[in-house]
C-alpha cells in the first residue's frame, strides 16, 4: 500500500492541474491557430488578387 501511496501522491496533483488548467489552456491555443489561419487566410487572398490582376500581363510573353 505504501508504494501506491506514493504513485497517487505523485501523480494526483498533475491530474488536478490539468484538470483545472487544461481546458483553458487548450481553448487559448485553439484561438492562437483560428487567429493563425484567419490572418493566413487574408495575406494569401490578398496574393491571389494581385497574381490575377497582374496575370494579364504574362500573357504577351
Amino acid at each position: 500500500m505504501d508504494g501506491f501511496a506514493l504513485v497517487l501522491a505523485g501523480v494526483l496533483p498533475g491530474l488536478c492541474f490539468i484538470a483545472a488548467f487544461g481546458p483553458p489552456i487548450w481553448l487559448f491555443l485553439a484561438a492562437i491557430d483560428g487567429a493563425v489561419l484567419a490572418v493566413m487566410g487574408t495575406v494569401n487572398r490578398k496574393d491571389r488578387r494581385r497574381i490575377k490582376a497582374r496575370g494579364a500581363l504574362a500573357h504577351p510573353l
